[in-house]
Order: structure tokens, then C-alpha cells, then sequence
């Protein structure tokens, strides 16, 4: 594989299909680069319908390569993850999303309880 460092940083946030071993899977990701990448004759298998260097699988299935970021935010892209190190099923329950909503919620009930939050504001 060879990249090549050109023009301007790309950033952009969007849905995303997977293809081969994330067949069937929609998730949102933001894809950061500057440049691109090119491979060589042993062609990883694309994980992206949407441009296949953007998410590659290596031919020993062990090495997972991306320009995406925020593929742990989704579910579905964790259980697929695990699965492939583990052999085994994991039920996820909430995003990423989720799960930090839900943190925040209890650490300001918590600050609430325990802090003077008007002072603290300047109320």
C-alpha cells in the first residue's frame, strides 16, 4: 500500500453501507484524510460500498484498516468486531450515543445533588 500526502484535509460526516464482512450494516462515520491510498497487487477486500479505500480487510482477515472514525459509536460495527476476535455473540445494548447521554444525565443529577450548582454558575 502506498499514500500519498496531497491537496486539502477531507473531512465529512455521512451514512456509510458495508460490503463483504459488513454486508448489510449502515452506520455513520466521519472520514478524515489528507491524500489517498493505493494498493498493490494483493488487493485487501473493501468493507465500504461507497469507496473502497475508505474501509479494507487484509486477505489473513486480521487487520482492519480506515479512514473512518466513529465506527465504535455504532453497535452493529462492535458485534461484528467481536465476533471476528472472539468466534463468539455479544449483545450490545446501547450506542455510543446512548451511553454517554446516559452518563452525562447521572454525573449533572449527581452535581446537582451534592454541588451548589447556582453559585457555581453565578446565579
Amino acid at each position: 500500500m502506498t499514500t500519498v500526502l496531497e491537496g486539502d484535509k477531507r473531512l465529512v460526516r455521512k451514512d456509510y453501507h458495508g460490503m463483504n464482512e459488513f454486508e448489510g450494516l449502515k452506520f455513520n462515520a466521519y472520514e478524515i484524510h489528507l491524500g489517498r491510498s493505493e494498493f498493490g497487487g494483493n488487493l485487501p477486500e473493501s468493507l465500504v460500498h461507497e469507496d473502497p479505500n475508505l474501509g479494507v480487510l487484509d486477505s489473513s482477515n486480521r487487520l482492519v484498516g480506515t479512514y473512518l472514525h466513529g465506527l465504535l459509536e455504532s453497535p452493529e460495527i462492535v458485534q461484528k468486531l467481536l465476533y471476528w476476535v472472539s468466534g463468539k455473540h455479544f449483545e450490545i445494548p446501547e450506542s455510543f450515543n446512548q451511553a454517554r447521554e446516559r452518563e452525562l444525565d447521572e454525573l449533572a443529577a449527581f452535581l446537582e445533588e451534592h454541588c451548589e450548582v447556582d453559585q457555581i454558575l453565578g446565579n
